[in-house]
């Protein structure tokens, strides 16, 4: 009988330790170990797309928008978490010709735009997606604020027309990393909207102007381990 109670009793404190091992060790759910980073994670990027611009001359003349011309993206940055993130970079547009839209009117000229902007980012991941399964998709917000660099070839004088004015906008960043493609690529879809207040260049008296600059480019991020 002594041996039996032994028996059962070493068993009971057996089992007892392990339970209480097991409640020790707190597991990682996939949401913590998803929000877990350490330091900076930088990335590079670049894209090709195009643009258009809406123009308000103030006390001028009517509202005319561009023709859609070429636009180019340039950047890197870093995520200070799974959620924020900054980057610097540099953005090409150019313009070639104009329409007035009432009364509609062509005016053929060249000017090139060239933007250094900082932009703070919100990465929201994918607010479409259902279910708990991962999405390759990512919904990337932000806020820019820049100084862009205007040309516009030369002046009757022959000087060129060239200055630099402050700017603001708002843009998405869109993320696509499928498996395929390597686990540090990702496709981008980059459509940003620019406030810029700016001096005419199609005017000799050089009037005030309120410029929408607005563009959409496609291009690769790649994520440094």
């Amino acid at each position: 009988m002594n041996r039996k109670f032994l028996i059962i009793a070493s068993v009971a404190a057996m089992l007892s330790g392990a339970n209480f091992a097991s409640a020790q060790e707190k597991p990682v759910l996939p949401e913590e170990a998803k929000s877990e980073q350490t330091g900076l994670k930088w990335f590079v990027g670049c894209g090709l797309g195009f643009n258009s611009t809406w123009d308000y001359e103030n006390k001028g003349t009517l509202p005319f928008l561009t023709v859609p011309s070429f636009a180019a993206d340039l950047y890197g940055g870093a995520w200070l978490s799974p959620q924020y993130g900054f980057r610097v970079g540099y953005y090409g547009i150019g313009n070639d010709a104009s329409l007035t839209l009432s009364p509609f009117s062509y005016r053929p000229f060249s000017m090139l735009q060239n933007m250094i902007a900082a932009d703070l980012l919100f990465n929201i991941g994918n607010p479409f997606a259902k279910g708990d399964k991962p999405s390759d998709w990512s919904f990337v917000p932000y806020i820019r604020i820049a100084a862009d660099i205007i040309s516009s070839g030369r002046d009757e004088n022959g000087k060129r027309i060239s200055y630099a004015t402050p700017a603001a906008g708002l843009g998405c960043l869109v993320m696509w990393a499928p498996s395929w493609l390597g686990r540090n690529w990702s496709f981008t879809v980059d459509d940003r909207f620019v406030l810029v207040s700016e001096k005419s260049l199609m005017s000799t008296d050089r009037k005030s102007s309120i410029v929408f600059p607005f563009a959409i480019t496609i291009g690769l991020n790649y994520r440094f381990e």
